[in-house]
């Protein structure tokens, strides 16, 4: 499952603090995601299952098109809005698997890293596309994850 551009602005429409807070994905997980996922126990992409954009008409939620590669100590608005929204402006029809929101965040502690590394490398390969953000430009984080060597 992937998230709509519309489904994150409406996650930031009801979490201000996001941007406010400058907060990093690590944060919005310990501050909004698993509190608002602890009774449920299910990724927080299920709170948008139903729903769809209200100014176009398009669900939120749908069959993931894009792998999203970030590290968890980015700040969430600057991955959003300097990456995800540019690539959302010359695909509006994209849909990000973003693991902040498709994984079970109270859950993912339990896992080893089997399941880690089939999961990415199973969702890079049946998505087909990725998009890498790269920060600092000179050492960018996310390649210095083993998982990045496949």
């Amino acid at each position: 499952m992937g998230m709509h551009i519309g489904a994150i602005r409406a996650f930031i429409q009801a979490n201000p603090q996001v941007v406010t807070e400058k907060l990093t994905t690590s944060g919005i997980n310990r501050e909004i995601v698993k509190p608002g996922t602890k009774h449920s126990m299910k990724p927080y992409i299920n709170k948008y299952l139903e729903m769809t954009d209200p100014d176009t008409g398009i669900p939120f939620v749908s069959t993931a098109t894009v792998f999203v590669s970030h590290a968890w100590k980015y700040k969430f608005y600057d991955v959003v809005f300097q990456v995800m929204e540019q690539h959302a402006s010359g695909n509006p029809s994209a849909y990000f698997w973003f693991d902040l929101f498709t994984n079970d965040q109270n859950s993912v502690t339990e896992k080893d890293f089997d399941w880690f590394s089939q999961t990415f490398k199973n969702g890079i390969r049946e998505i087909g596309q990725m998009l890498l953000v790269l920060s600092p430009w000179d050492d960018p984080l996310p390649l210095k994850r083993a998982w990045c060597l496949f």
